[in-house]
């Protein structure tokens, strides 16, 4: 007998800081049904701030714990403080037939993509800064309309292993 997978897809939203993955995030979430991922982090939580919505709080020896458990899609170290996905918490999702979304740095999405090659990767760029009134010089990162972390656009695709067109 045949049986179609009900398993969701998990969409990675990737791109440098002020290219609006934020606000493309907020918009399909409005449009289509899909589970948001929860990162988990070792930073203090902010006023207003709730485990379990915001972000999972955690010590960072159950940080280094999770990691030394494979626990983690994607994690990195940032000014001292440690950011990953939950494995756990996406998969269940996914399991249970769910689209998760991921926002993450495009170091990230590359993580992503080797240890869950069936995700998809959106890598978002802004075209033109014209009329936007912003200046490269606000926006951080490292990149130019040309570059991205330093590497064409080409290099960055296929250090995704993505077709560069999707770029």
């Amino acid at each position: 007998m045949l049986t179609l997978d009900k398993r969701g897809v998990l969409i990675v939203m990737s791109g440098p800081s002020g290219a609006g993955k934020g606000t493309l995030c907020a918009h399909l979430h409005e449009q289509i049904p899909m589970a948001l991922s929860i990162s988990a982090t070792t930073r203090q939580p902010r006023t207003g701030e709730v485990d379990g919505v915001n972000y999972f709080f955690m010590t960072k020896d159950e940080f280094k714990q999770k990691i030394r458990e494979e626990g983690f899609i994607e994690w990195a170290e940032v000014y001292g403080n440690f950011y990953g996905t939950p494995r756990k918490y996406v998969e269940e999702q996914l399991a249970a037939g769910k689209n998760v979304m991921l926002e993450i740095d495009p170091q990230g999405a590359k993580s992503v993509k080797l240890t869950m090659p069936d995700a998809v990767l959106v890598f978002v760029m802004m075209l033109s800064l014209a009329g936007c009134g912003i200046s490269y010089d606000d926006i951080k990162g490292d990149w130019t309309p040309k570059t991205i972390n330093g590497m064409t656009v080409d290099e960055y695709a296929a250090s995704l292993s993505v077709d560069p067109s999707m770029v």
